[in-house]
């Protein structure tokens, strides 16, 4: 009775574990899409900087 208990304790800290894991892995991919938005914007600010230079030059 008493290992069955012990059984049961582990189990539901094992699943515990994975749910939250579950919620951890979906913050990080929330979170890789903003900064691949930001760098997205930082890129289009370098390519608009690129398309002024020859506005300088000419």
């Amino acid at each position: 009775m008493k290992k069955d208990l012990n059984m049961l304790r582990i189990f539901i800290v094992i699943i515990f574990i994975f749910n939250l894991s579950g919620c951890g892995y979906n913050d990080i991919q929330t979170y890789d899409e903003q900064v691949n938005a930001s760098w997205s914007e930082v890129l289009n600010q370098y390519q608009r900087r690129a398309d002024l230079i020859p506005n300088l030059v000419g």
